[in-house]
């Protein structure tokens, strides 16, 4: 519940985009959903992984999915470097999941997504 409240305001201001981007823009504009914690139980073969983000043992396992699947985080970070680690071991799965997005490689979930929102777009979660 708490994750849900932080980010609606980060939804609202996906959505202002959207709509300053005009009406005809807007219609073709795809938005995709991806949790971390669902794109790495991708990586680590559909099984939900053991350890919480914030400890070291889970840190490490999240580390070595991104590295097997070719994302090598940096050492240094430069202005984003006072960023929690664990935000930015996150953001990392996320891009993870908008390349599989991108190739067409994606899962769904629900497999066959039939909720829509207010506006009648498909709501589902990717990875």
């Amino acid at each position: 519940m708490r994750q849900s409240f932080g980010i609606v305001g980060k939804v609202a201001e996906v959505e202002k985009c959207r709509q300053d981007a005009g009406l005809r823009d807007r219609l073709r504009q795809v938005l995709h959903e991806v949790h971390p914690e669902v794109s790495f139980r991708l990586m680590n073969g559909g099984e939900p992984l053991r350890q919480r983000k914030k400890t070291w043992g889970g840190l490490q396992h999240r580390l070595s999915l991104l590295e097997r699947e070719g994302i090598r985080l940096p050492r240094e970070l430069g202005d984003a470097d006072a960023v929690g680690i664990d935000d930015v071991v996150d953001a990392a799965a996320a891009a993870w999941s908008a390349r599989r997005i991108h190739a067409g490689d994606e899962r769904s979930f629900p497999e066959a997504p039939t909720q829509r929102d207010a506006s009648g777009r498909i709501i589902a979660i990717r990875g």
